[in-house]
């Protein structure tokens, strides 16, 4: 059974939207998959269709950000350190963090976006 998001994120990693320039997003793939797996709104096949081809996108194409930020980030917010890290480096690169993870939905509204508001636009 698919997510009503499998195909409109599908249709933008497989036409490169989903990291353009002016449109990139920096996420975590396991832990959405994950979730999508055990809710049965993706089959295990498509995550890891998904989660291949993010990966074939993000090959070699490694980044660091800077523990000061990130402790800044986890001090001002209830997010641990490890979602601290993705906001630190989605804002250090000017790119929006596609997360469906509420909490930081809700505290880094500036720089997270949901699933349903990517695909969408």
């Amino acid at each position: 059974m698919a997510s009503p998001f499998s195909a409109g994120c599908r249709r933008r990693l497989v036409e490169g939207r989903g990291l353009d320039r002016t449109d990139s997003v920096a996420f975590g793939v396991s832990k959405p998959l994950a979730g999508s797996i055990r809710r049965r709104s993706l089959t295990v096949e498509e995550a890891i269709a998904i989660a291949n081809l993010a990966e074939a996108m993000l090959d070699r194409k490694e980044f660091t950000v800077s523990t000061s930020v990130v402790l800044q980030l986890v001090s001002r917010s209830n997010c641990p350190a490890y979602d601290c890290e993705f906001v630190a480096l989605a804002h250090a690169n000017g790119v929006r963090l596609l997360s469906v993870d509420r909490q930081i939905l809700r505290e880094f509204p500036d720089v997270a976006i949901s699933l349903n508001k990517f695909v969408q636009d």
